[in-house]
């Protein structure tokens, strides 16, 4: 592992995290909504900057931005310029509520232009229930925010505008917070809208208490436009010498409104850092030449990824893998929220997930990676199972299909006004982008001669995976065990669940050792060791598989006599490519149905579970394997009742169709 250190400390030295936080500082001055003038002026000097680093391929690709345009079953965005802003209080009192000029997140983006003077509504949190009660024809309607879009259903009641603020489970006691939303960005649905303002919890419970003594009158005035323009993504390489048609692909998205620091000016900047000191260590011969190609985007978040991907699909497919960085410089002290390793699916299986978990280990508390004006602690840092949320899942989904890794945190002022500069960490930034550029960097060098070093870190991971097999073999008894059967599974069921947990593990192992082989051909002692391994999970599976017999029969369960239920080998299709847009996609994560699958709070992954449930439909899973898989890659018991009634809705939804 010597090498390692070696590229580590190399890595290190060389990376900037000073460097980083200025370009994090530089691009969160420009209000970088998807397709906008702010967006190709902060895109045009990201080119410029690139074009100082002497990287293969710099190019600026544009795609269009018309809100029609289809790349697989997304549809982009429309784009949208907004010149000002402003909501004014004009009776019981006169004040400015907001402006756009001070707080670029007031506006509700993609809202229409209007000088409308009308008087206010309470529609509470917006249900529909709520809005059945009241008359919200040619008034402002006030609620509580939705977690991320707003709907244009109270247009069609004769609504002239919306004005939304956070909850409190959202602020969490922050004061001043205005969250970042927007209308639908499909064109079908912007023919509805009219405008939007976003205002703080505390402006929500103001104008409230002023409804509650009389009526409220407002002037909201918002200077606009709608209009068809083009999205641009920023692609630059360092071509690999020998396989140049294998490519590592680092992405991280550059849109957002301003100020949108963490999210994601610190990803953009990652990104540009890593790109910077890679070139310079492999000009300087300090690192040889990748031999595989490693890739760099810069991209409207899916809006952008999704043409981009389509457009250079074989190349895509034929790449190792994706690693997104995606708010990767929180400040641990501000902040307080570790770092995510959020890994790769399984249903994409790789030795990735490995290698990134031992690079970042090593970085963690390396006495090297403490950047100049930043924190001094050691990293603090979490591994989590595959989340959505963000441009890896582009790659990771049909029809790519390679594995889709992401760095970033959880961050309570995420898509908020006060997501701003003294929130981010030149240290963290640091330590993210030598974690990435290691891990990109070692892949691209992989040959037979090298892969024996990666055994080690291999073979760790193998043996943790198993121990994390053995405990939930070991719940599942216990929950067999109970007098009363839990009312999701029978006895008989979590025999049958741990059953196809053992088959569902071993045919993962085998997958990860085979993924090794889009290497070079091996060394003898590298082939005795992959040998060794596959007699190894064989040998695994018929030992799991007796003593689960045996703990099934203390269960009082003889599996010898179960059969197993016609429904469990029921099947699916995935009825669409690439990922459905939010319009479509959040009904679904709104659901009871998605609520009783889902992983338990207060694990986050985005709808991770919901994708890697798509991505084993499309691998041709049966609904008892589908269980055992999710069950294995996330720490929750996913029985198979509650993933077919999210099945049926999926059904319903048009998102899969069931095989006869």
């Amino acid at each position: 592992m010597k090498e390692f250190s070696t590229l580590i400390d190399v890595v290190l030295d060389e990376v900037s995290g000073k460097l980083a936080l200025d370009w994090v500082s530089k691009i969160s001055q420009y209000n970088r909504q998807v397709g906008t003038q702010d967006y190709h002026e902060i895109a045009q000097k990201v080119m410029e900057e690139l074009k100082t680093y002497g990287l293969d391929e710099l190019k600026l690709h544009k795609y269009p931005a018309d809100g029609k345009t289809k790349t697989w079953d997304w549809v982009t965005t429309q784009s949208w310029e907004i010149k000002s802003g402003i909501l004014r209080l004009l009776e019981p009192k006169k004040e400015i509520i907001c402006r756009f000029q001070d707080i670029p997140m007031c506006v509700l983006g993609r809202s229409k232009s209007c000088d409308v003077i009308a008087d206010l509504i309470d529609a509470g949190k917006g249900t529909e229930e709520e809005i059945e009660k009241i008359d919200v024809a040619g008034k402002i309607v006030l609620m509580e925010a939705p977690r991320n879009i707003i709907s244009t259903k109270l247009t069609d009641k004769g609504a002239l505008g919306v004005i939304v603020y956070p909850g409190p489970e959202r602020t969490r006691g922050t004061q001043g917070m205005t969250i970042y939303n927007r209308f639908p960005a499909q064109a079908k649905d912007l023919e509805q809208v009219t405008f939007g303002f976003g205002i703080t919890f505390e402006q929500g419970l103001n104008l409230k208490k002023l409804l509650n003594k009389g009526a409220v009158k407002l002037n909201a005035k918002i200077d606009a436009k709608l209009y068809d323009g083009e999205l641009e993504v920023i692609s630059a390489a360092i071509k690999g010498t020998e396989k140049p048609e294998e490519e590592i692909i680092l992405s991280a998205h550059l849109c957002h409104p301003a100020a949108g620091v963490n999210d994601n000016a610190s990803g953009s900047a990652g990104l540009l850092e890593l790109a910077r000191s890679l070139a310079i260590l492999i000009n300087q011969n300090v690192l040889n030449a990748p031999k595989r190609t490693i890739r760099f985007l810069w991209i409207p978040e899916f809006h952008g990824t999704f043409p981009w991907v389509k457009e250079h699909e074989q190349i895509v497919k034929n790449a190792l893998f994706n690693i997104n960085l995606d708010m990767i410089g929180e400040h641990p002290v501000i902040i307080g929220e570790p770092s995510e390793i959020c890994l790769g699916p399984y249903s994409r299986p790789s030795i990735l997930n490995d290698v990134i978990q031992y690079f970042a280990k090593i970085v963690a508390d390396h006495p090297r990676g403490v950047a100049i004006n930043g924190t001094q602690m050691p990293m603090r840092y979490r591994v989590l199972p595959y989340s959505g949320g963000s441009d890896h899942g582009v790659f990771v989904a049909r029809p790519i299909c390679i594995p889709g890794i992401m760095l970033g945190h959880e961050d309570p002022f995420w898509h908020s006004s006060l997501d701003t500069i003294e929130k981010c960490d030149s240290t963290e930034l640091k330590r993210n982008i030598a974690i990435a550029l290691c891990t990109s960097y070692l892949f691209s060098i992989q040959d037979k001669e090298t892969l024996i070093s990666l055994w080690p870190i291999v073979a760790d991971h193998f043996y943790k995976r198993l121990g994390k097999l053995k405990e939930m073999l070991f719940s599942l008894y216990n929950e067999m065990k109970q007098e009363n059967e839990p009312d999701y599974s029978s006895k008989e069921e979590i025999g049958l669940m741990g059953k196809t947990i053992i088959d569902m593990y071993t045919d993962y192992e085998n997958s990860v050792v085979n993924s090794i082989t889009k290497f070079d051909s091996f060394l003898p002692l590298f082939e005795e060791l992959v040998q060794g391994r596959i007699q190894e999970i064989e040998n695994l599976k018929i030992n799991l598989s007796s003593s689960w017999k045996y703990l099934c029969k203390h269960g009082s369960i003889d599996l010898n006599t179960v059969e197993e239920p016609d429904r469990y080998m029921q099947k699916w299709i995935p009825t669409f490519l690439g990922r459905k847009n939010l319009v479509s996609l959040i009904p679904i994560l709104r659901s009871n149905e998605y609520l009783e699958f889902k992983v338990p709070e207060p694990l986050d992954v985005w709808g991770g579970e919901l994708q890697e449930m798509i991505n084993f439909i499309g691998l041709s899973l049966n609904l008892i394997q589908i269980c055992a898989m999710l069950t294995l890659e996330y720490p929750h018991v996913f029985y198979p009742n509650k993933v077919l009634n999210l099945a049926k809705l999926l059904e319903e939804k048009e998102f899969i169709k069931k095989l006869t």
